[in-house]
């Protein structure tokens, strides 16, 4: 359910990854490895989780967790 089309699987994580990298960085770098395989996944599936991804992107987050965005969109 965490990839379903609506994107409530992937809002809930970067909700979850915002409050967790204050507290424990290496745990939200490690959640977001959930997105790893985002470019495989149905075309609206795909457009949240690309989504969500992007706007992590933008925040401040800690090097850990930016790190994996990073790689994780490129």
């Amino acid at each position: 359910a965490f990839h379903h089309p609506d994107g409530s699987g992937h809002s809930f994580v970067v909700g979850m990854v915002q409050e967790v990298d204050k507290l424990n960085p290496a745990l939200a770098a490690r959640l977001l490895t959930a997105f790893e395989q985002w470019r495989s996944l149905a075309p609206d599936a795909r457009q949240s989780a690309e989504k969500s991804l992007i706007s992590l992107s933008k925040l401040q987050l800690s090097q850990n967790t930016s790190d994996i965005i990073g790689r994780t969109l490129s």
